[in-house]
């Protein structure tokens, strides 16, 4: 990591990083005692230094974001409680008693979430169940139909792929038939949990009328409070996902740095090894080529 560290010029800080400024330069390498040579900077070098640039940038960015986010999100829980208590105060024992039919309505549409979602999946199960007895059924007719005057040869591979094909088949059906009876009985459940919450709410709703009638500002400002803060929420999740995201793009380009040092130290070693053991390039100082033979006898 310092040799990728050592390209950037930098390292990620919690919130704050520094801009890289790094241009394309030319450097001398020793060639064993002859003349220096000259060597251009590996260019994806500036590729990655450049990536780092952006990815810092948008943490930055991103960060400040997010503290804004998680300030915002900070005084409006403190607002909200400080408006709700001053509220609740002046309605008086109202709103303690009509909270159990606010509290039963909540519960009430969690059930019916519930419940759609079990009608779903039991519909799913019975169009996978249908379409697998159809399946078996045509598996089934497709053995019957089957030539008889095949060649013995053919005939035994034909039933071979019949048997396994019936037996995939009746797995699928059998999968198919245990969803369909598993979503069956959750739907019911469901569906039972939901007529007890909607009787509990018209209950309450009849036995609290007059505090749910005097208390009904609260619980609104209430709900509206709720609404902003979810809203608050999604947005510094959101944020805290793209910050990941960036320090995770700035950290492959810290990785990428230090494998590119690598493969030119690795490159470099190579070549100062060759010079140190008198390997030349093709071509370069050849022996002179020996003389042609004579065609005198």
């Amino acid at each position: 990591m310092a040799a990728a560290e050592s390209f950037s010029g930098s390292v990620l800080g919690h919130h704050h990083i520094t801009h890289h400024h790094h241009h394309i330069r030319r450097h001398r390498v020793p060639s064993g005692g002859e003349e220096m040579e000259e060597e251009e900077l590996d260019p994806r070098i500036q590729v990655e230094l450049e990536k780092l640039n952006r990815s810092s940038e948008e943490i930055n960015r991103l960060e400040l974001e997010l503290d804004d986010a998680r300030a915002a999100f900070r005084q409006v829980l403190s607002d909200s409680t400080q408006r709700l208590n001053g509220l609740a105060k002046k309605l008086g024992a109202c709103v303690d008693k009509a909270r159990p039919y606010y509290d039963a309505r909540m519960r009430l549409k969690e059930a019916h979430l519930d419940s759609q979602k079990a009608a779903v999946r039991f519909e799913r199960a019975c169009s996978m169940h249908e379409a697998a007895k159809e399946m078996v059924q045509l598996a089934e007719e497709g053995y019957k139909r089957r030539e008889v005057d095949l060649d013995p040869t053919w005939q035994e591979m034909l039933n071979h792929a019949t048997m396994k094909l019936n037996v995939l088949c009746s797995s699928l059906g059998n999968d198919a038939e245990r969803e369909r009876m598993e979503s069956e009985d959750f739907h019911q459940k469901t569906t039972l949990n939901f007529k007890r919450r909607e009787e509990e709410v018209q209950k309450l709703q009849k036995d609290l009328k007059r505090a749910i009638t005097k208390s009904k500002p609260y619980f609104e400002m209430k709900a509206k409070f709720n609404q902003v803060m979810e809203d608050h929420k999604k947005t510094v999740s959101r944020l805290e996902e793209d910050v990941a995201t960036s320090k995770a793009l700035y950290s492959q380009a810290l990785r990428c740095l230090e494998a590119i040092s690598d493969d030119i130290h690795r490159q470099r070693l190579e070549r100062r090894q060759k010079l140190q053991l008198g390997v030349r390039a093709p071509g370069v100082g050849a022996e002179a080529p020996s003389p042609p033979p004579s065609w005198e006898k």
